[in-house]
Order: C-alpha cells, then structure tokens, then sequence
C-alpha cells in the first residue's frame, strides 16, 4: 500500500515518471473492510462459534474484498482515463471524500429511523452468509448495536453510490439536495433489486438485459423522479394560499 511514500514523493513519482502509483486509502481498501469483518464476527459469536463457520465466512469474505478492491479500481482507473493530468493519488482522495460526504448527508436523515422500521435486511446483505444464514442469524440483529447497524447502512450504500454514478455525478449535486437524493436512492435500491429479480426469474428471452439495464441505471433513474416528486410537492405547498390569504 506504499505506506512508506509521503504524498510529496507520490506527486513527484507522478509528475516526473508517470508511474501510477496508488495511494494507501485505495490500495488498502480491502485491509479496512477485512478489519471491519473482523469486528462483526467478534461481536456476533463466542470464539468457539467462530471457529465452527471460520472456513465458509473466511472464504466469503474474500470473496467480498475481491468485488469492493474491484469497485474502487474500476472508478480509480476510470476517472483517471477521463483526467490523465491528475495524480492518481489526488482521485483517490476524491473518492473518498465522495463516499464521506454522502455517508455524513444520508447519516443526518437517518436519525429518523430505529430498528423499527425492519431495516436489518440491509444490515443482514453486508454480512459473510456463514453468518447471516446460520443458526445464530435470529440473535444478530440484537447483538449489533443499532448505531453500529445504522453505519452500516450508510456507509455501505454511500459506496455503492459513488462506485455506481461516479464522482463527477456525486461532486455535482448540490449540499441542500444530496441528504434526500441520498434517502431516495438507499429506498429505490430495494425497489430496483425487487424488480430486476423478478426480470430475472420470468424467463423471458430478454430477460438478463433488462435486468443489467435495471441494476446499472434503474436506481439512479428512480431515486431522481421520486426526489423530483417530492420537490414538486414541496413547492406546490409553498405556493399554496394561507388561511390568511383566503381571508383577504
């Protein structure tokens, strides 16, 4: 992860060779999420209910790494094909400040929310199956603090975001409107999945494309009407005549 490069010498690596070097908070990528693995497992089962499911959740989760290492060079490399002149260092920063500023938007509004409104599905999708599936998934959802829960919730989807739009997107969208886009898009995610499922499952000749093509841009698409919707909606009730008009 070139721990030992100060960014100084990353740039001058950069500027005077070419040389694409990674910066430690994307190369390290899988060395976080293998961490936080680490600590849902100890806070889930005893050590002796570890080591009976350690081999398929050791296997699972580098699974995981592989998809989330994936993602974060897919959009590195990608956004430096679109801005050749900028240091791969310098768009790994951006990436994740990206990612940040979506968590902390979408982490306001769900102060909202408890474990009332049956959100451990969401919790339940980034966890190894070795755990999830097994026979201690009934305790989970109390053995996971519901604030560790919530962060799990946002900080999932907050990368799932910025890998799927992109950080041009992202960078975009103004401070006002990115906490309820953000809202919008964590709800029409479910929606979107439900429905390329059943695309899916129709048998339908043309079936798997209409799925991708719902997986790519459906949530995008959706997240944005609903948010339109609401803004319409908002604004409908601005304009509308106080009693006090009425009177007038």
């Amino acid at each position: 992860a070139n721990l030992f490069l100060t960014p100084e010498a990353r740039l001058a690596l950069f500027e005077n060779t070419g040389l694409p070097i990674v910066k430690d908070s994307s190369a390290n990528k899988a060395g976080v999420i293998c961490s936080s693995m680490e600590i849902r497992a100890s806070m889930c089962v005893s050590d002796d209910e570890f080591v009976a499911l350690k081999a398929p959740y050791v296997e699972q989760v580098l699974v995981r790494l592989r998809e989330m290492a994936f993602l974060e060079a897919s959009l590195l490399f990608a956004e430096s094909a679109s801005h050749p002149s900028t240091p791969l260092p310098a768009l790994s920063e951006r990436i994740s400040f990206a990612i940040l500023r979506v968590a902390d938007a979408l982490d306001t509004l769900m102060e909202a929310y408890s474990k009332d409104h049956q959100l451990w599905p969401m919790v339940s999708a980034q966890l190894p199956a070795a755990l999830a599936a097994s026979e201690h998934a009934s305790k989970l959802p109390e053995m996971l603090p519901w604030e560790y829960q919530k962060s799990t919730i946002v900080k999932s989807l907050a990368s799932r975001l910025v890998y799927r739009e992109g950080l041009a997107f992202v960078e975009s969208m103004p401070d006002a409107r990115l906490p309820h886009f953000a809202l919008s898009y964590l709800e029409q995610e479910q929606r979107v999945q439900a429905l390329a499922a059943e695309v899916a499952a129709s048998g339908l000749e043309f079936g798997p494309k209409v799925e991708a093509l719902l997986l790519q841009a459906g949530v995008r698409v959706a997240a944005e009407e609903q948010l339109r919707q609401h803004e319409l909606v908002q604004l409908s009730e601005q304009a509308a005549p106080t009693p006090d008009d009425t009177e007038q």
